[in-house]
């Protein structure tokens, strides 16, 4: 009889690990915290494709589309999306690099922080963030610029590019308006977070503007 009985039992547990393994992927993602979903979607190992399209805003859209639909739809779904990639953001250190690391291990890094800047120029996400996660935001990103042009032998221009985009974003926010009169020439940082070499030192008035203005 004892050995019935725990037969039963290893036929319920069966029975119930059968029925979680049935659940679906959204019905999956939707039981995760949002900081588990964000931490899973930054590391998610297909991020390089973005780079395989016109602009890296094009290739997000594609990532998100062929390699994680599901747990994109629900990160986009989460009212805190925003605010939990904030604070990831926030956690980087572009000072942290150790200069004995590896050419792959230091662009590995920097790719951290450019996924995150590179979502911040999503209207829809930057959009969720209240007036003091905004202003945060704003720190953070201007602090950033500036650590990394300490280290220009490791950031390079691309690399102030996408957090002068973010600035833009911000700005575009508070009041597109401010907009009207900066260089045409960096119009190509809303779209494709690049600029041309020649105009490198143009990033600044991105920078500058920004720090002038309430948040």
């Amino acid at each position: 009889m004892k050995t019935y009985h725990v037969f039963l039992v290893a036929c319920l547990i069966l029975f119930t690990l059968s029925c979680q393994s049935k659940l679906s992927d959204a019905e999956i993602y939707g039981k995760m915290s949002t900081e588990k979903l964000v931490q899973d979607f930054l590391a998610h190992p297909n991020w390089e494709i973005i780079f395989a399209f016109n602009s890296p805003r094009d290739g997000l859209s594609v990532f998100i589309e062929r390699s994680c639909p599901e747990l994109g739809k629900e990160l986009f779904r989460r009212d805190d999306f925003a605010a939990v990639l904030l604070d990831e953001y926030s956690k980087l250190d572009p000072l942290a690099v150790d200069q004995d690391w590896t050419d792959i291990q230091k662009g590995q890094f920097k790719f951290e922080i450019y996924k995150i800047e590179l979502l911040f120029t999503e209207g829809v996400i930057i959009n969720q963030l209240s007036n003091v996660e905004l202003r945060k935001l704003k720190e953070t990103v201007i602090s950033n610029y500036h650590m990394k042009k300490i280290l220009q032998k490791i950031y390079n221009d691309n690399d102030l590019s996408s957090s002068a985009a973010v600035c833009m974003k911000i700005i575009e926010k508070v009041n597109s308006d401010l907009l009207i009169d900066i260089p045409s020439e960096l119009y190509t940082l809303r779209y494709y977070l690049f600029i041309d070499i020649r105009y490198v030192y143009l990033l600044d008035v991105i920078i500058e503007l920004l720090e002038s203005i309430e948040v």
